[in-house]
């Protein structure tokens, strides 16, 4: 009978370094391809049913590309914890000892760090393209409301879950055990922030910077607190919950003016 490893509290700057370095990067990479894999799936399909820009309207969908890359690196995350005889359930598990001081810290971190999830975004917005209502126009898109109401559900709990636990529970020690703390910093971060413009892929070069560049900062920023305190990951991942509520409510208004 295969039975579910013990749930251990895994600091990450203890990870032991023969774990294969092909696994990390595949983990690290995956949810970038699979957003690319399901929105370009979705412009096929619109593409079967006559549609004459399949790769634009594909990119309404975007929060599902999402889920379904977030569920595919999750799977890859548990799969790769197994395999090292640890429980994924390791990074969401809270520290007893330590839950007072670690709200506060963690309430702290993100008052220092909440500038950083809105000025850049602002800023690199304006840069590129004039105006930077422009930038929301074309990420948050008209869907179905029905459509829409699942997806602003489902999309923050499922990139919430997955998203920090991959890149800075998982990635982060592996690579810095194999290349040192700068590289696999680097790497890890660079590959956190690539991922969101994929979310989605629009070919505009300003786009894909903007999307790049919005995130650098808050995530070398996240990188750096789940490395120094490698227990308040579940903190984050419920704070990272709440904070994609906001994108939510946004996929939802935009499905709301179709219906206005």
């Amino acid at each position: 009978m295969v039975t579910e490893p013990a749930v251990e509290f895994y600091p990450s700057d203890n990870t032991p370094s023969p774990i294969p370095l092909p696994r990390t990067l595949i983990l690290l990479a995956s949810r970038t391809v699979s957003f690319l894999i399901f929105q370009l799936a979705a412009a096929g399909i619109f593409f079967l049913r006559g549609a004459v820009n399949p790769m634009d309207m594909s990119v309404a969908y975007w929060p599902y590309s999402a889920v379904f890359g977030s569920v595919v690196s999750y799977i890859l995350l548990i799969s790769a914890m197994r395999k090292e005889k640890k429980s994924v359930l390791s990074f969401y598990k809270f520290d007893k000892k330590t839950i007072g001081i670690d709200i506060l810290v963690v309430a702290g971190a993100f008052v220092v760090m909440g500038p950083l999830t809105f000025f850049p975004n602002i800023w690199l917005g304006t840069l590129l393209f004039g105006d930077s209502a422009l930038t929301m126009d074309m990420l948050f898109r008209p869907l179905p409301s029905m459509i829409a109401i699942a997806a602003a559900l489902v999309f923050p709990l499922t990139v919430g879950v997955s998203e920090i636990p991959v890149y800075y529970g998982y990635t982060l020690p592996r690579l810095k055990a194999r290349t040192g703390f700068v590289w696999a910093l680097i790497l890890s971060v660079t590959f956190h922030a690539l991922q969101h413009s994929a979310l989605p892929f629009i070919p505009d070069w300003r786009f894909i910077v903007w999307r790049f560049g919005m995130f650098l900062p808050l995530a070398f920023a996240m990188a750096l607190l789940v490395y120094w305190r490698p227990r308040l990951m579940p903190y984050i991942v419920i704070c990272h919950i709440l904070m994609d509520l906001s994108a939510g409510y946004l996929i939802y208004n935009a499905a709301v003016k179709i219906l206005q």
